[in-house]
């Protein structure tokens, strides 16, 4: 059995071992956005005449929420 237990790298061979070189670069981005957009719309009516008699009653609403949301992470390493 022929083994070699200290074998003699290249400078390229020692950096990829150790983690791929120097690092030169280093970029991390974070970014939250959050926006929310409320609508209410209410709209009532009421007509009458006389003796108990003609009567006409409306009602409109509505009641709206929009909610949009996001998170972003970018990040980059360059080694050289």
């Amino acid at each position: 059995m022929n083994s070699q237990l200290f074998v003699e790298l290249s400078e390229e061979q020692q950096e990829l071992v150790a983690g791929g070189g120097q690092l030169t670069d280093l970029d991390d981005y974070l970014d939250t956005y959050f926006k929310a957009e409320n609508s209410e719309v209410d709209f009532q009516a009421m007509l009458e005449s006389g003796p108990d008699g003609s009567t006409v009653m409306q009602d409109f609403s509505q009641d709206f929420t929009k909610i949009a949301n996001a998170a972003k992470k970018d990040f980059s390493a360059q080694f050289d």
